[in-house]
């Protein structure tokens, strides 16, 4: 029992040092590159802390673990609104600066809603709708990328580009692949640890992977926008859950099903995918709030996730028996 304490203590330091790396290596790459800081946390921070779900859910799709493995997308995703966002909310209200929360929140809405096209094939994501995830994947970069550089140009003067502190490429990218290194390391210890003391309790992959497996794997996001939060890169923080989510679906989905084609459970597909979807609306006031989010707001947000858990043990037991999944 010790042992798993003190791995669970050793994991959280290990999250805390290699997020507060990868955001400080994040904001000194946006001023290299000349791109906003919302931009690098929309894409370099928000899918590179989106690893460890990469990992378990393309490795759960080789073992034919299609609970595990689309249970992990949509319960982060669920996780990285209502706690990540509220959270850090209510530590400190957040305030975006960025312009371009009006696209990136389609985009987030959009992914959402990708698990319901399982619907039109009896509750099945193929190969070919997991090439055109990947493809919407590309042109979302692509986009994000464009109006970035548009942004950062019109925003600021030459001399104020010329002049402003640019630190090299090369160490910035070493402090983000060392704070990535870190977060991965310490989420794979968290969920290693937790997960063996879920399955002792009798919960089934399709429970681990909403709850235990997807908190685990978020670790990096939530650690990641509190030391945004703490350093007041507001942008970063937001950018972090809102990319985060958009990788999860259409790169994580996407991938996971050309592996192998996944099957959607009655049960996400009448509880978790809608409450992935409420979430994600969640974000809708950002865009007329010109990207803020109160306390009051953030605390909305964690009770939400509370009752959801609450709902899954109390209303949906039998997904918690040993026969479930």
């Amino acid at each position: 029992m010790w042992e798993h304490v003190l791995r669970l203590v050793l994991a959280l330091i290990a999250l805390s040092f290699g997020a507060d790396l990868l955001v400080r290596g994040s904001v000194a790459l946006a001023r290299t590159l000349r791109v906003s800081p919302l931009f690098v946390g929309l894409t370099i921070v928000g899918f590179g802390t989106s690893t460890p779900e990469l990992g378990t859910s393309v490795l759960a799709a080789l073992r034919g673990l299609d609970d595990l493995a689309v249970g992990n997308v949509v319960g982060s995703n669920i996780f990285n609104i209502a706690v990540i966002l509220g959270i850090a909310a209510c530590w400190r209200p957040i305030r975006s600066s960025g312009g371009g929360l009006r696209s990136e929140v389609a985009w987030a809405l959009a992914a959402a809603c990708m698990p319901l096209v399982a619907l039109l094939g009896n509750r099945s994501v193929g190969r070919v709708t997991g090439g055109v995830l990947l493809l919407g994947l590309a042109v979302y970069i692509t986009q994000s990328y464009c109006r970035s550089k548009n942004e950062t140009t019109s925003a600021a003067s030459p001399t104020e580009l010329e002049f402003h502190e640019r630190p090299p490429a090369w160490r910035s990218v070493g402090v983000i692949v060392l704070g990535l290194a870190v977060l991965m390391i310490g989420s794979f210890v968290l969920v290693d640890a937790a997960s063996a003391v879920a399955t002792e309790l009798g919960m089934s992959q399709l429970a681990i992977g909403l709850t235990i497996v997807a908190a685990g794997t978020s670790a990096p996001e939530l650690f990641t926008s509190l030391a945004a939060t703490r350093r007041n890169e507001m942008d970063v923080a937001i950018g972090n859950v809102i990319g985060s989510n958009i990788f999860n679906v259409f790169g994580i989905l996407g991938l996971t099903s050309l592996v192998r084609p996944q099957v959607l459970q009655v049960q996400t597909m009448a509880l978790d995918v809608p409450m992935m979807l409420l979430a994600s609306l969640c974000l809708v006031p950002l865009i007329w709030q010109r990207g803020r989010i109160p306390r009051a707001v953030g605390m909305l947000l964690v009770g939400s996730y509370v009752t959801y858990v609450v709902v899954l043990l109390v209303w949906a037991p039998e997904w918690f028996g040993p026969g479930a999944g």
